[in-house]
């Protein structure tokens, strides 16, 4: 039986893991472990890859934050209203 490249013990913890889940939704065939260790291979490669910066100019980037809304956008404030009840002193 062909062994598996040598990866860091945590990562082939996961790795393993993410095989044998592969295995069990495919019916647990036989014969097709090394298809499965390679899916979970590219699965932990994907899952460890740093997300890239964004690339919108910084004008874009920052139109999403609450701070760049239009004033004229946004609902004004509603003033507190007084109780009736408390108004009337007797």
């Amino acid at each position: 039986m062909p062994r598996h490249p040598p990866v860091a013990p945590p990562a082939e913890d996961a790795i393993r893991a993410r095989a044998y889940l592969i295995w069990e939704e495919e019916g647990r065939p036989e014969g097709r472990h090394e298809i499965h260790w390679q899916r979970a291979l590219e699965w932990y490669a994907g899952s460890q890859a740093v997300p890239a910066k964004s690339t919108a100019p910084a004008h874009l980037a920052k139109s999403a934050t609450p701070d760049a809304i239009a004033p004229d956008a946004v609902a004004p404030k509603a003033k507190p209203q007084k109780l009736k009840a408390a108004a009337k002193k007797k």
